[in-house]
């Protein structure tokens, strides 16, 4: 919310209602810091809104999503990726690549393609990063299923859900994961999630 990131607050907001929900529609709805937990998740968001939700609400109403740059990105993205679909065009390489596929409406340099699935299939080739995809995917799967099967410790996988969505829906509109400090901290998350989604008995 303090960034004044209008995609931030978005996928945010959208975390934290995964968050409730799995909360509140698995066993551990019956722990006694759940009614807390989420009196002060509430709190918290509506604390947050006053403090910036204004400035985040004045640049949401003020774009025009048709003249956005964004699109014209994710246009030149797209052809890149139809140049080279299978091999990409080197991991790395978008700032330097992208040139030759901007399209004319677009006047500024575009260093990030300000949609990471987009941008690793230019770059690294679609096979490469659907299975880079994969690589997160399946262990917050793995978190997903734990939610019901785990006992109390089942709330380190749900957090790992929660932080999952809000990671990867972000990645949808910036580049979430190319900045280390949001990578290192997201993965020490989904990896505490992970190592608690199975049983040690087994």
């Amino acid at each position: 919310m303090l960034s004044n990131s209008r995609a931030g607050v978005l996928s945010g907001g959208v975390g934290v209602i995964a968050l409730l929900c799995l909360l509140l529609f698995s066993h551990l709805k019956q722990a006694p810091y759940v009614r807390s937990f989420t009196a002060i998740s509430f709190v918290a968001v509506l604390a947050f809104f006053v403090i910036g939700g204004g400035t985040v609400w004045d640049r949401a109403t003020s774009v025009n999503l048709i003249q956005n740059e964004r699109f014209s990105i994710y246009e030149g993205t797209l052809n890149a990726i139809s140049g080279a679909p299978w091999s990409g065009t080197g991991s790395g390489t978008f700032e330097e690549v992208f040139p030759f596929y901007q399209p004319e409406t677009l006047q500024a340099r575009a260093l990030r393609a300000h949609n990471s699935y987009l941008e690793n299939a230019m770059e690294l080739g679609i096979p490469a990063a659907v299975l880079l995809t994969l690589a997160i995917a399946i262990p917050a799967l793995r978190c997903l299923l734990a939610i019901w099967r785990r006992g109390r410790r089942a709330i380190y996988p749900l957090i790992a859900v929660a932080a999952t969505v809000t990671t990867m829906l972000h990645a949808l509109l910036d580049f979430t994961l190319q900045v280390p400090a949001v990578a290192v901290t997201f993965l020490a998350i989904l990896g505490t999630g992970c190592a608690q989604a199975w049983n040690s008995r087994r």
